[in-house]
């Protein structure tokens, strides 16, 4: 027998597998004459180009890492901008190394929790960074959608976005309406009493996220520097392109981004392996890029993803911080003692 966890990484490995053939074949590159036009593709590259698009990814991080921290002063939680732009960093090296997409944001949790000794606030800090940025996206590639459903066919993030908008508000009910939640608590209890530490802790984050209510400054802070960070992505996606493709336009390839990043966000494969190379050629197809240039572009993108890790690998050392598996255990201590 099988149990859900072993399904489910079946499922995206399956996933990842069917994303990479579709990319391959979108490319042409089960025959010589795709593989022909790829290697000229990468003949013509701009290395200028290229390191310029490497460099952009910095900016995002600056951005990011600036709204992180308009969080955690609303509810007053220690670290200064440097400081916390060096645990964003950590996170990105740790997003890579551990087998999560959310490993950097555990990271990131125990990082403040323990200069701040407040792991619940921390948390709800994290979790605000996310949810502040994914309400942009949603926003985005829903006018997006709208705007171009009548030229761009893309009905599975049509599906992807109804969920999506779903379950955002369903996860927006339980933060601001405890009801759900301790109707949730009362029934799992009675099942598995072993259960309430978890129920405690969380109790906790939900009453730190509650506090961004009178936040409103705050608030909107992280909204609009949530949207400049998808602007200034949509450039930086646009440099992807670029080093193979000078020639292409900035504004597609902007109204493009939403749609890739949403694309990007959906669990479909193990570590976003085919998903990502796969909603750059897709979608950048829809807008007139050729396959070849998109695939290219998507490669450029993982190596960037790489190099970034590497920087917060970097980062993480020179601050002299502890070992992953002590950071890990850390942050279940000041679970524990909170």
């Amino acid at each position: 027998m099988f149990s859900k966890t072993k399904l489910l990484k079946a499922a995206r490995l399956t996933g990842t597998v069917l994303l990479l053939a579709y990319v391959l074949y979108k490319a042409d590159l089960f025959s010589a004459v795709g593989w022909t036009r790829l290697a000229g593709t990468f003949a013509h590259v701009s290395v200028t180009l290229v390191v310029i698009s490497i460099l952009s990814n910095l900016v995002l991080d600056v951005i990011s890492a600036a709204k992180w921290w308009v969080l955690a002063r609303a509810v007053d939680l220690r670290g200064g901008p440097l400081t916390l732009f060096g645990y964003y960093l950590s996170g990105r090296f740790f997003n890579l190394v551990l087998p999560s997409n959310i490993g950097g944001d555990v990271i990131r949790v125990g990082l403040q929790g323990r200069l701040s000794g407040n792991t619940a606030a921390s948390a709800a800090s994290v979790f605000m960074d996310r949810l502040t940025g994914f309400i942009v996206l949603i926003s985005l590639t829903t006018a997006d959608t709208l705007l171009n459903a009548r030229t761009q066919n893309l009905p599975f993030v049509t599906e992807a976005l109804v969920l999506s908008v779903l379950g955002l508000a369903g996860l927006l009910w339980v933060i601001f309406d405890r009801r759900p939640f301790e109707f949730v608590r009362r029934i799992s209890l009675r099942l598995v009493p072993r259960l309430e530490p978890l129920f405690h802790q969380s109790d906790k984050v939900l009453s730190a996220l509650n506090l961004y209510r009178s936040r409103r400054a705050h608030l909107v802070g992280a909204f609009l520097l949530s949207l400049l960070f998808y602007v200034s992505a949509g450039v930086t996606y646009w440099l992807d392109v670029a080093p193979f493709a000078p020639e292409t336009p900035l504004l597609p390839v902007l109204i493009a981004t939403p749609f890739i990043m949403f694309i990007m966000n959906i669990p479909l494969s193990l570590g976003n392996v085919g998903l990502m190379e796969f909603a750059y050629t897709v979608v950048l197809g829809l807008f007139g890029v050729p396959p070849s240039v998109a695939l290219s572009a998507a490669v450029l993108h993982r190596l960037k993803s790489f190099i970034a890790a590497g920087w917060g690998g970097i980062v993480y050392n020179m601050m002299k911080l502890e070992s992953p598996v002590a950071e890990l255990k850390s942050l279940k201590l000041q679970a524990e003692k909170s």
